[in-house]
């Protein structure tokens, strides 16, 4: 730019979308030292420097005008430089005409300026998922198309002729399927993290919220730029970035730490969005710790391989690995019936007609290709049977009994959890308290989810879990996923992942004893210490 640009002894650079805080001037710093170092590479005399930050009227400028010293600090040399701040949304115009030299923005103009129309049926997501029709998909492309549209409109107002600009955005992978799970992912993991709240939070406030926010291919920001035609692509590059999955970070032992990492960036781009729409209704660092606990369960599963291309996916008879049991078609599926071995993918059709709240869960799971070509060759794909009627759970041997059950203090909205792990030598009884449970329904719900989490990780293989929660047991087993059990449903399922067999059953209270003494023992115990003077 300072060898291209005929300007006068003031450059003004302005980043947009600038937020607060110390990291406020890493970008305007890095500028500020490059022009600088261009100008005495020509032996230049460096222009002065007016330093423009922008973000929304509601941004905390006091707080970031304070760390003007620490931007000084990081300056090669003593060149003026003046900050100023300029509040207002860059989707309108900010600076007179003709007077800016070089923007910068970063990951800004991934938020819309406003949520898109036709959203109407997506109630059970914050966002767009890979199960969303393809209309929700195009109302936030063409939102994105206006807004990007409106920004380089008013930029090429504001900036003098043979300005640059260098805009930073998050993207996606170009490829046909526009809901690939890379473009919605994350926010997938919001949604399930938020549907924990449910009971607290009024249906209403979550099915009003979805995400402005949009992320695009290289090929769509093309298409945008030469469509509005002010600017021309000097470089577009593109970059993956890990999250906190690289290989070195997979090992069981780190299990915990990719899913704190993410949370940790999820948190920070939009915590505030979400604390201003759901308020006290939700409590932020649960809500996060979910978050991580579903980024380690699906690490869990991007490990994991088919190989046995003949068993069984969806069985009427039992809750087999990988999945299970079948949706309300009454179908049995094998691994091979949902793969397309000509081409080396998953079957999303099929995956979306029989398996519509597991699709997720399916893609992150890495198929046997040779095993695959081997069965379809020999058997060819196998039909797709339908039954009148399930058939009854066929009992394993050496099974584990696991009996969980909850309490529930409906003032306070703490649950007691109980459960027992019985196997031929002996009975384990656990149990733990949780905060923020909205009915007693989501309370037996974690119950069981505990239980099954605690039998993987002493390593069991085969287990037969057992509630008096006929509501549960029947989400579970007929695929009735109730709103206030999907996100707990889906973490259940996860789970069942790592297991040989699992099955679930309805007992009688009266049989489950055992649990229902340990759930109330413990809600006891945290009410007293809820009431303790030191607690307060």
């Amino acid at each position: 730019m300072v060898t291209n640009l005929d300007f006068s002894k003031c450059i003004k650079v302005a980043d947009l979308g600038c937020s607060s805080g110390q990291n406020t001037f890493l970008a305007m710093s890095e500028i500020v030292n490059t022009i600088n170092a261009l100008c005495q590479e020509r032996n230049q005399i460096p222009p002065e420097i007016d330093c423009c930050l922008n973000d929304l009227p509601g941004n905390d400028f006091n707080t970031t005008f304070k760390f003007i010293s620490f931007f000084n600090e990081k300056l090669t040399s003593k060149t003026p430089c003046f900050v100023s701040g300029v509040p207002g949304s860059f989707h309108s115009r900010l600076f007179p005409s003709k007077s800016l030299h070089f923007i910068h923005s970063n990951c800004g103009l991934n938020y819309l300026s406003k949520v898109p129309e036709g959203l109407e049926k997506n109630k059970m997501s914050v966002y767009i998922t890979s199960s969303s029709p393809l209309s929700e998909y195009k109302a936030y492309l063409n939102q994105f198309q206006k807004d990007f549209t409106t920004f380089l409109r008013m930029r090429s107002e504001e900036m003098v002729s043979n300005g640059r600009m260098v805009i930073t955005l998050l993207g996606r992978n170009a490829i046909d399927d526009p809901l690939y799970r890379d473009c919605c992912h994350h926010l997938t993991l919001v949604s399930d993290s938020l549907l924990a709240f449910e009971g607290l939070v009024s249906a209403s406030k979550v099915i009003s919220f979805n995400m402005p926010l949009y992320d695009p291919t290289d090929e769509e920001l093309k298409e945008i730029i030469r469509n509005e035609g002010s600017f021309q692509i000097n470089d577009l590059e593109t970059h993956a970035f890990d999250l906190g999955h690289s290989k070195e970070e997979n090992r069981e032992s780190c299990r915990a730490k990719p899913g704190e990492k993410e949370a940790n960036c999820i948190r920070a781009a939009f915590e505030m969005m979400l604390v201003a729409h759901f308020g006290d209704a939700i409590n932020i660092d649960t809500l996060f710790a979910k978050y991580a606990h579903h980024v380690s369960q699906h690490a869990s599963c991007m490990r994991k391989t088919l190989n046995v291309w003949d068993s069984a996916w969806l069985s009427l008879s039992q809750k087999e690995s990988p999945m299970g049991p079948a949706p309300e078609a009454l179908v049995e599926l094998k691994v091979s019936d949902l793969f397309l071995a000509e081409k080396n993918e998953w079957d999303l059709a099929k995956i979306r007609q029989f398996l519509p709240f597991e699709e997720n869960k399916v893609r992150l799971l890495k198929p046997s290709l040779t095993a695959a070509r081997e069965w379809n060759s020999s058997q060819g794909l196998a039909a797709v049977p339908r039954r009148s009627q399930p058939v009854r759970v066929i009992p394993q041997d050496n099974c584990v009994m696991v009996r969980s059950d909850a309490a529930w203090n409906e003032t306070n909205k703490i649950a007691g959890l109980g459960w027992t792990i019985k196997t031929q030598n002996r009975v384990s009884s656990f149990s733990s308290p949780m905060r923020f449970v909205g009915s007693p329904l989501i309370a037996e719900g974690l119950a069981l989810r505990e239980a099954v989490e605690k039998c993987r990780d002493l390593g069991l293989t085969k287990i037969r879990c057992e509630s008096d929660c006929a509501q549960l047991i029947k989400a579970l087993t007929l695929d009735h996923p109730l709103a206030e059990l999907y996100g707990i449903v889906a973490d259940i399922e996860a789970v069942a992942l790592s297991f040989d067999f699992v099955s679930f059953t309805w007992i009688s209270r009266e049989r489950n004893r055992d649990a229902d003494s340990l759930a109330k023992q413990v809600l006891s115990a945290e009410l007293v210490l809820m009431a303790s003077p030191n607690n307060v």
